[in-house]
């Protein structure tokens, strides 16, 4: 099946294996679902260690919630740039073309160029690559910091890990797919194809 679509000259050479798009409602649904299960998971976590840390260091105030409320909408939005840069750093390494960033409201997005591709495998390690990156870093460097700086990184992780939710499904989704595919972007829709005459 071919695609004339695509900006990646298909013709008869390619043949399409799948697509995936994170605005399908299904998708989307699914996506959401997963987002809310990790936030049962960690939200609890992070709000004992949290308090942990500051009551036994003596630092517990009645506004303690208040401070971690404006925390947790200050850090919201350069995490969410960091994520994405993540992912701009490893698609342009695979793909050897810078990729695109913008903003889909309410989030920044980063996809591949029109004419570039990655291999499935590149695109499960580059969907992953925030979570793979972010998480350890934060969590090592939440033992050598102080009380105050812990929180921070707690807090940090905290609203993180939920927004993996879409990498976590569109890599479960790879996962799935042939290993000799490639991933292209048209449009918003990612797009698995592969060589017809290597079958």
């Amino acid at each position: 099946m071919t695609d004339s679509s695509l900006a990646i000259n298909f013709n008869d050479k390619y043949e399409i294996v799948d697509r995936f798009n994170h605005w399908d409602p299904r998708n989307k649904r699914a996506s959401l679902l997963l987002g809310i299960a990790i936030i049962m998971i960690f939200v609890p976590l992070a709000i004992f260690l949290t308090f942990w840390i500051l009551m036994t260091v003596g630092y517990y105030s009645q506004y303690m919630g208040l401070w971690f409320l404006i925390l947790a909408i200050l850090l919201v939005i350069p995490m969410t740039f960091l994520h994405e840069l993540i992912h701009f750093t490893f698609q342009w390494l695979f793909s050897k073309q810078r990729p695109e960033l913008g903003f889909k409201c309410p989030y920044p997005y980063c996809k591949l160029r029109p004419n570039s591709s990655i291999s499935r495998n590149q695109g499960i390690f580059s969907a992953l690559s925030p979570f793979l990156v972010m998480t350890p870093i934060f969590t090592i460097t939440i033992f050598f910091v102080n009380p105050i700086a812990q929180v921070v990184l707690i807090i940090a992780i905290c609203l993180e890990i939920p927004t993996f939710n879409g990498d976590f499904l569109f890599s479960y989704w790879l996962l799935k797919r042939p290993k000799d595919t490639r991933l292209a972007v048209v449009n918003f829709d990612a797009v698995l194809f592969k060589d017809k005459h290597n079958k």
